[in-house]
């Protein structure tokens, strides 16, 4: 099952299809985002970067 949320509205999918759909768009982002220690090293250059 896949729970999504709008501004003004939420959507369960059930269909296999749609639930593959959002596991291989999941499986993306998580193999593109950096482990914790870079993760954290980025936001905090961002944050002094912003002041």
């Amino acid at each position: 099952m896949v729970y999504t949320e709008a501004l003004t509205s939420s959507l369960y999918l059930e269909r296999d299809d749609d639930v593959t759909a959002y596991d291989q768009a999941f499986d993306r982002l998580r193999a593109a985002t950096l482990d914790v220690g870079p993760s954290r090293r980025l936001v905090a250059q961002i944050a002094k970067e912003l002041e």
